[in-house]
């Protein structure tokens, strides 16, 4: 999916994409804007098509590069014909031109992901064409080094160093260049030799030269031990042999016109003069080249004749390749004769080693495992042989040309070759042909058990039929498709477990194809005796065929366990034969060829056994004849054991087995036995005709026995006769006239026998299907055919001609009529006795599984479920009205005698309706006490459902209350009960009905009209202790049902003790919640002035009790009643939030007064200080007052702490404060501060009238003073010290009070 797609898929208006998903979109589609930038570059590659599209795989190699963080370069290049993109190096390509792209780690350390918009920025990406070491070697010889060599600015010890690096690099660029091509080539340094003494004086260039010649004799050292090397590997073939020395002479000549250069002796001479220890190992390795040149040029010619006869070997057949062999041989010899330097035994045995491997690997390219396991098998052993006979002909072909070798005496012959040696790796070759000519027996033995086609198989069938019916096809296509086609087994197994042994052979096939495929997916060539993993993988396999072979047996031993014959014995050996191939199988199958020639002398000496045993008393069958019974009973044995024989003697296997002649000479003994045994058996029979028949035919036809059946009378002896004519006819022996005679009327006897024996079957039917009492309801109706029937059984005989054939006509359509009356009647009371079952069966109370009714639910369901079951009831009584009304029809006009039987019998009916009717009464009420108490098979589950609920009086209790269920669970009891009022006996009832009836159509008949006005006395009889006598009455009163009532009054009544118990529970925790006062305990709580923490205890412990309560189980089941404390939990939990909100409004409200205490004493005290003192008395009250503040001020402050408690405790509640006062509470720290500022400002302002005052006191004071003075002068001078004229005792005390009030 390219970037267009996705843009496609994300362009509808109604897709809706969260955010998350937006991101990893948007990402999704930056990632395939960057693989289309790839992309764009890479299609102008050399030899990419235009406009190639690339594939979706490369694409996901792409997104691997540009999302995994471990992957640093991406490489792109063309590959035989096919784009190639991958994130390694190629390895076994060199590629003309190579497309890369290299992540720059710092641009994606500073940019994070790539992305389109930094992707050029972060990703560096190129082109290299051609051969990129040659192009590198000739840039640094044709630019690099000479720009070095002439630079003279470089620091000369930077230069040194350099120099001598540039070689050494150069060096191994030139040989790995050169390598590349199959050459070596010696790097001649570009140093200034112009003077060599000059040179060899310089130390530095010495050490250059030195590193050069040592690279220089690595070079020439690897040319010889390559050659060494490639003596001793073994693996490839001659002509890769010819090959080596071919470059080894091209490579040791170059290097010989290499040493010849002058730039080459001009550093020999430096080194040289300066006495190198480096130089000595050179020249002498460089005289050895002249001695490898001519050693290689020999070698060459020697080996060259045999590029002939190896390259014929390489496109020669199976057929072809022993005859090359031979040529190669002489070749070989003539090498080891006439080279000088080839002719050692180490090369030669090394050169046949060499023709071995490619004679393996000749005949290896012929063999396919996949053909070995699956293809044509005869084809692959053939081609198997033919490659076992090419390695046994290279071998031959040695001895032949060694043994000629051996007559020249001339010089050493090959006897001191190690053939072990030369000719391991062909003997491993030619016993993995063996191995696999080993798998082919294996396949003859087991890929053949094929019984079924898979679909491919079948379609190779069909694709077969269609060329066969097409004209102009060449018969060896024919041929080749016929080969190919898939072999199914030609034999198949009979029996019962004829398919189940199919299968198990399939089953063998099938896990010898699967251990056979796991050959055709070796990691290497079946046929590479190099790979040691053949012989695990091998033994492997044949380990799972001795397991195949033992599944084999144990199948074919099986087959034989299961045989029931032997004719199905011999005819498993032959299948089994057929399918042997190994000789395990066949010693097997020759095995159960003993086996069944022993079963059928065990199957012969049984039957003489048998034989004996029965000669004097066969075991004949109750209508078998004495005499010819006996004759067919040994002829029967006799046939068996013929049969046998016929099918062993035609089996060869079992023919040519030891004990065969004795067993043909027992079988003989038995069946002569049994022969003379048969004609004496004659003989006896017809010596018993003599004696005559008895009184032949003149008998009656029937006769009565004991139980009222008949049975038919027909003379034994006759009948016995026919037998014994039939069966000796049978086994072919002649009949004498008289008995002839005697059987002249067989078939019409045998009619009139069959017609006389149905009327015995039906009358003895009716007889039988009668019970007594059900005989003497049916006495008139049997009377009647005993009339009848008595004519044969007291008249008519055998012989009488043409009245026996009317009378059993008529007989038997009597018996028939009369069954069909019996028939009505047993069906009227089947139908009858299904009602009251159903009756029976019928519950009158419902009580629903996994339901819980309510307060009045169960009351009305039940009262729903008994009117229609007493519907259902009313229709069933109906049904058995209707049914007894048609049953009487039947009898109504019969005798008194029957009408009093069917009187009895009404009666046993009635009691079985009232039985009916009781017992679905006590399964009514056994549901109910099965569902209150349980029983062993029934746990109890709850059904009812009551909550639990405080009352308006704070009294817990149940709704409904345990009284009122008892008492609607006692009254449903007993309405089912009362459901049987409705119904009545049908005694008499049903009778009368009928003769009513019946006198509508016959109203003189005085026998009518005595029968009805008998059943309206006894009707009357019966109304009248109705009350006493009824079905009602009498279930209602029955002992079991009373019990049953008992029992569900006791279960209600423990239900009721444990329910009580509940209640208990509930007082015993929380009564105090809701039974205490809340207004008197907050008045005595508010009047004890309890602290802030009696607050948060009370608190807290409703809250906790709160929680508790509404932990408490809400639904508790004792028994079957389920109590439901929903109610009850919300209203303790409504108590407790009532508690709580008691608590916190009396805390809120104590907070409350206490903070508007503490702002109404700040305002207060602020606005009595503000007021100035106008005397020393309003003085003295401010600073009294102001001493008394500064007094209470730590009183005052510590009120804080406690008002913040409170609130904080509120809080803690989550209880709701105004926002006022929550304003003035935040506040209150900061009128604290306002108030000490206010009392500081205020002690200020006291203090400055303090002084003010003080010196108008002082001033006051002076003038008090004078005024005194002033005052005592007058005094003194006014003062009435003595009695003056005219002054009078009134006016001195007027004088003194007047200066008192001044």
């Amino acid at each position: 999916m390219d970037s267009s797609d996705v843009r496609d898929l994300t362009s509808g208006d109604d897709i809706d994409i969260d955010e998350d998903e937006g991101a990893k979109l948007t990402q999704s589609l930056g990632t395939l804007r960057c693989v289309d930038w790839i992309c764009k570059r890479i299609t102008s590659l050399a030899g990419l098509p235009d406009g190639h599209e690339i594939e979706e795989e490369t694409r996901y190699v792409m997104v691997d590069f540009l999302t995994n963080s471990q992957e640093n370069a991406l490489l792109a290049y063309m590959q035989d014909g096919s784009l190639t993109i991958q994130m390694q190096l190629p390895q076994d390509v060199v590629p003309n031109e190579l497309c890369y792209f290299v992540k720059d780690i710092a641009g994606i350390d500073r940019h994070g992901n790539v992305t389109p918009e930094n992707i050029a920025s972060v990703i560096v990406h190129g082109k290299v064409k051609g051969a990129q070491m040659e192009g590198l070697l000739s840039i640094m010889q044709n630019f690099f080094v000479g720009d070095f060599r002439a630079n003279h600015t470089w620091p000369e010890t930077f230069k040194k160093e350099f120099s001598a690096q540039l070689n050494r690099f150069m060096s191994s660029l030139t040989e790995a260049v050169h390598s590349a091509r199959g050459q070596t080539v010696l790097y001649i340094p570009d140093e200034d030799l112009g003077s060599i003494e000059v040179a060899a004086a310089s130390k530095d260039l010495v050490q250059r030269l030195e590193s050069t010649i040592i690279h220089w004799t690595r070079q020439i050292k690897a040319i010889v031990s390559n050659q060494e090397g490639s003596e001793q590997a073994d693996e490839a073939s001659p002509l890769v042999e010819i090959e080596n020395w071919k470059d080894r002479l091209r490579d040791l000549s170059g290097i010989q016109e290499q040493l010849k250069q002058p730039g080459v002796e001009r550093i020999l001479a430096v080194l040289r003069i300066a006495k190198s220890s480096y130089l000595g190992p050179f020249e002498s390795l460089a005289q050895s080249i002249e001695r490898g040149c001519e050693e290689s040029d020999d070698c060459l010619r020697m080996l060259t004749p045999l590029k002939e006869p190896c390259t014929q070997l390489s496109a020669s057949s199976l057929d072809d390749v022993p005859a090359v062999l031979s040529k190669i041989a002489l070749v070989v010899r003539f090498v080891w004769d006439y080279s000088r330097f080839y002719n050692t035994s180490e090369r030669i045995s090394g050169l046949l080693r060499r023709v071995s491997n490619q004679v393996m690997e000749h005949c290896s390219s012929f063999v396919k495992m996949s053909d070995v396991a699956f293809g044509p098998l005869q084809q692959a052993e053939e081609t198997l042989e033919k490659c076992a006979l090419c390695g046994e002909s290279w071998r031959k072909a040695f001895s032949k040309t060694k043994a000629a070798i051996a007559l020249n005496q001339s010089r050493p012959g090959w006897d001191s070759f190690d053939e072990s040696r030369i000719f391991a790796q062909l003997d491993a070759f030619v016993q993995r042909c063996r191995d696999l000519l080993e798998i082919c027996a294996w396949r003859a033995q087991f890929g053949g058990l094929k019984w079924n086609l898979n679909e491919d198989e079948e379609l190779l069938i069909r694709e077969y039929e269609t060329l066969c019916n097409t004209e102009g096809i060449e018969e060896e296509v024919l041929a080749q498709k016929k080969a190919n086609l898939p072999q199914i087994a030609q034999v198949h197994f009979g029996g019962c477990r004829g398919a189940e042994f199919e299968q198990s052979m399939q089953v063998i096939c099938d896990q010898f194809n699967s251990s056979i495929k796991t050959l055709t997916k070796l990691p290497y060539h079946v046929l590479d005796v190099k790979s040691s993993g053949w012989h695990d993988d091998f033994n492997v396999l044949k380990s799972a065929i001795k397991d195949l072979e033992v599944m084999f047996q144990n199948v074919m031993q099986n087959a034989f366990d299961s045989v029931g014959s032997v004719a199905a014995a011999a005819d498993v050996q032959e299948t089994f034969h057929q399918l042997a191939v190994r000789e395990t199988i066949l010693r097997a199958s020759e095995k159960r060829a003993s086996e069944t020639l022993q079963l059928f002398l065990r199957s012969l000496q049984a039957a003489r056994m048998e034989y004996d045993r029965g000669r004097r008393q066969p075991p004949l069958g109750p209508v078998m004849p004495v005499l010819s019974g006996a004759a067919m009973w040994a002829r029967t044995i006799q046939t068996r054991i013929s049969k046998d024989w016929d099918r062993v003697s035609q089996s060869w296997h079992v023919t040519q087995q030891p004990e065969f002649p004795e067993a043909k000479t027992q079988f003989s003994q038995v069946s002569q036995a049994i022969d003379d045994y048969v004609k004496k058996l004659y003989s006896d029979w017809l010596a018993s005709l003599e004696k005559g028949f008895g009184d032949g035919l003149d008998r009656h036809l029937m006769l009565r026995i004991e139980g009222g059946e008949l049975n038919m009378n027909f003379s034994q002896e006759i009948l016995a006769l026919y037998r014994e004519v039939e069966t000796w006819e049978h086994l072919g022996f002649n009949i004498p006239f008289v008995a002839m005679e005697a059987c002249a009327n067989k078939d019409q006897m045998r009619i009139t026998r069959e017609q006389v024996m149905i009327v015995v079957r039906e009358y003895n039917r009716i007889v039988a299907s009668l019970e007594d009492w059900e005989r003497r309801l049916f006495s008139d109706k049997i009377r009647t055919l005993d009339r009848k029937i008595m004519t044969g059984v007291t008249k008519l005989s055998w012989t009488s001609k043409g009245v026996v054939e009317m009378f059993c006509r008529d007989a038997s359509r009597l018996c028939s009529s009369v069954f069909a009356v019996v028939e009505q009647f047993k069906a009227c009371k089947a139908r009858v006795m299904n009602s009251a079952r159903q009756i029976s069966e019928t519950s009158l109370v419902l009580i629903e599984r996994k339901v819980l009714y309510q307060e009045g639910q169960f009351e009305s369901k039940q009262k729903e479920h008994r009117e229609a079951v007493k519907s259902r009831l009313q229709e069933m009584s109906s049904t058995m009205h209707s049914t007894y009304k048609t049953m009487f029809k039947l009898f109504a006009n019969d005798s008194n005698e029957v009408l009093r039987e069917w009187s009895k019998f009404m009666t046993r009916m009635d009691n079985m309706y009232e039985e009916a009717l009781r017992a679905s009464v006590k399964r009514s009420l056994h549901d109910i006490a099965r569902a209150i108490k349980g029983d062993k098979r029934h746990e109890v589950q709850p059904i009812f459902r009551v909550n639990i609920i405080l009352d308006q009086s704070n009294r817990i209790d149940f709704k409904p209350t345990m009284s009122s269920l008892t008492q609607m669970v006692n009254t449903v009891s007993k309405d089912l009960i009362t459901v049987l009022s409705s119904f009545s006996r049908f005694h008499h009832r049903i009778e009368l009905e009928f003769r009513e009836e019946q006198l509508l159509t016959d109203p003189d008949n005085e026998r009518i009209r005595a029968d009805i006005l008998r059943r309206r006395e006894k009707i009357a009889i019966a109304t009248e202790h109705e009350s006493e006598t009824s079905i009602y009455a009498n279930v209602s009163n029955d002992e079991e049902v009373l019990k049953v009532m008992v029992a569900i009054m006791s279960g209600m009544s423990d239900a009721v003790d444990q329910m009580s118990q509940v209640l208990t529970s509930w007082d015993n925790k929380y009564k105090k919640i809701w039974d205490t006062d809340r207004e008197a305990y907050i008045r005595r709580f508010m009047r004890n002035q309890r602290p802030l923490q009696s607050f948060e205890k009370e608190i807290s412990d409703y809250k906790s009790q709160q929680r508790a309560v509404q932990q408490e189980k809400t639904v508790e089941v004792k028994r079957f009643i389920s109590s439901d404390a929903s109610q009850l939990k919300q209203s303790i939990v409504n108590h407790c939030v009532a508690w709580q909100q008691k608590f916190t409004s009396l805390l809120n409200q104590m907070a409350r007064d206490n903070l508007q205490n503490l702002k109404k004493f700040f305002s207060s005290n602020t606005e009595s200080l503000r007021i100035e003192p106008a005397n020393l008395d309003e003085l003295a009250d401010s600073v009294s007052l102001l001493r008394s503040l500064q007094d209470k001020k730590e009183a005052t402050e510590s009120q804080f702490e406690p008002l913040q408690a409170q609130y904080r405790l509120l809080e803690q509640f989550e209880v709701s404060v105004a926002d006022a006062e929550l304003a003035d509470l935040a506040a209150l720290p900061n009128d604290w501060n306002d108030f000490q500022r206010m009392l500081g400002s205020v002690e200020k302002r006291l203090d400055v009238a303090k002084r003010d005052m003080r010196k108008e006191l002082e001033r006051s004071i002076g003038t008090f003073e004078r005024d005194l003075h002033a005052l005592y002068d007058e005094f003194k001078d006014m003062a009435p010290y003595y009695m003056p004229e005219g002054m009078t005792a009134l006016k001195a005390v007027d004088k003194v009070v007047y200066f008192r009030d001044k």
